[in-house]
């Protein structure tokens, strides 16, 4: 399955500024799941997928405010947090590599990712096996 939605920029800034985090391109911004009552409920990949960026060289960073907590997911499907911040064949790359080396060969997985094309901003999801969301992401590093 693949889901694209333009997406309000501004919106997600707001989010890294409500944070006092600077934006910066070329740093993955792994993004938290949603914010009740001023506490950010972010995914449970977050740190994983943090520490991975960072030992292939990437930069990230976690949004989360002063109070979070870590959102468990349950189900058979591995959901991914949403990232923004670096170019997407940089993003395809790594997430192909990722789910490669930590997922079973026919888990479902969703990933989310937000791509600059031009001056709007598309919110991209991607949901399937290893092989189906790699696929969809090699079909979109050609456009």
């Amino acid at each position: 399955m693949l889901e694209i939605n333009e997406v309000d920029i501004n919106g997600i800034k707001s989010i890294l500024s409500d944070r006092n985090i600077e934006f910066h391109k070329g740093v993955a911004y792994i993004m938290p799941e949603s914010s009740n009552d001023g506490i950010d409920i972010i995914n449970e990949h977050a740190p994983d997928l943090r520490k991975d960026l960072k030992e292939s060289g990437i930069e990230s960073v976690v949004v989360r405010g002063e109070n979070h907590n870590y959102l468990a997911l349950r189900s058979i499907d591995t959901i991914l947090p949403l990232i923004y911040g670096i170019p997407f064949a940089v993003f395809a790359n790594f997430i192909t590599d990722w789910i490669k080396d930590n997922l079973e060969e026919n888990k479902k997985v969703r990933v989310k990712y937000i791509k600059e094309e031009g001056d709007k901003y598309k919110e991209i999801i991607i949901e399937g096996t290893e092989s189906e969301v790699k696929e969809v992401l090699d079909r979109l590093k050609e456009h």
